[in-house]
């Protein structure tokens, strides 16, 4: 998400999902235990604040796409391939 200005801005893990078209456990999944990318390299992200809704986490979007990407083509994936 950006501010009108195109600053970056923090997300919540229930917002953020929409956008990665992904489920929200799955999201909540990679920001709570992090994941391993196709080199089984583990990556882990830090929340940017807890100033959601209920004190929710809140993500730099960046780095919730960069797990998506990272684990869309893993071996450990369980999701369905896209077919044309």
């Amino acid at each position: 998400m950006m501010e009108p200005d195109h600053t970056p801005c923090p997300i919540t893990i229930s917002d953020a999902a929409p956008y990665l078209g992904r489920p929200r456990p799955t999201v909540a999944s990679w920001a709570l235990r992090g994941w391993v990318d196709q080199n089984g390299d583990r990556h882990t992200i830090t929340p940017v604040d807890f100033n959601g809704r209920y004190n929710a986490a809140r993500y730099w979007l960046t780095d919730l796409q960069r797990a998506e990407h990272d684990t869309r083509e893993s071996a450990y994936s369980q999701r369905e391939p896209v077919t044309a």
